[in-house]
């Protein structure tokens, strides 16, 4: 008899399956302990993973609150399916008061265009297994960190640059136009600074070449708007 384990008393009864319920199996008191029990804190070159999570965590939040310059001043962050935008201003002015008078009342534009944005979403996947993680070197544990951020770059500046050169409006999951730049399709810019525009107002500069070239861009920003 073991001093860590209780023999098991037997049952005359057959039928009493109940009881053996009760019992525990025996040798439950000790066990194995496998590959997957050991507990793997340090790359091969003794960096400490807790380190190495910390770092990882600080990169991410320095990287979420900045971008690159294209995308910052071309695009912004929201969370809403379509904003409504006024297509006209209220040049309102203040009434002459009266001892009993009573004064109109200021009204938002009535007017306008409900504008949605486009939605996806997007993935990508670390995985490190302990054996790895016992093997590798932080610099590899790094260089994963690296491929995501620069992948997640590409994807927001391709998909901001994408949207600024192709005017067709697409419909969100909830029914909302996207529209892209103003491009001449009938929809009429709302006045900017008091300038009015046409509703064949474009954005868009035609260069009438089959392929654009630096002679077209020079050309194009010296064109007065």
């Amino acid at each position: 008899m073991s001093a860590t384990t209780n023999p098991r008393r037997t049952t005359s009864a057959a039928s009493d399956l109940s009881r053996l319920l009760y019992l525990p199996p025996f040798g439950a008191e000790l066990g194995y302990s496998t590959e997957g029990d050991v507990l793997v804190n340090s790359t091969a070159d003794g960096v400490d993973l807790n380190a190495l999570w910390a770092e990882l965590s600080t990169i991410l939040t320095a990287w979420n609150s900045e971008r690159s310059a294209i995308s910052q001043l071309l695009s912004y962050y929201t969370t809403n399916t379509a904003d409504a935008i006024p297509q006209s201003i209220a040049d309102e002015s203040f009434d002459l008061a009266s001892e009993f008078g009573e004064p109109t009342a200021l009204n938002v534009p009535s007017s306008h265009l409900l504008l949605g944005y486009t939605f996806a979403d997007y993935d990508k996947a670390s995985r490190f297994t302990w054996k790895f993680l016992r093997e590798a070197t932080a610099e590899q544990v790094r260089a994963t960190t690296n491929v995501a951020l620069t992948a997640d770059n590409k994807l927001v500046n391709g998909l901001v640059l994408d949207r600024l050169f192709n005017p067709s409006p697409a419909t969100n999951e909830w029914g909302h136009t996207c529209y892209g730049l103003y491009n001449a399709d009938g929809v009429t810019p709302p006045a900017w600074l008091g300038k009015t525009f046409a509703n064949d107002h474009t954005h868009y500069l035609v260069s009438n070449a089959a392929t654009i070239d630096s002679g077209d861009v020079d050309a194009a920003s010296t064109l007065k708007p």
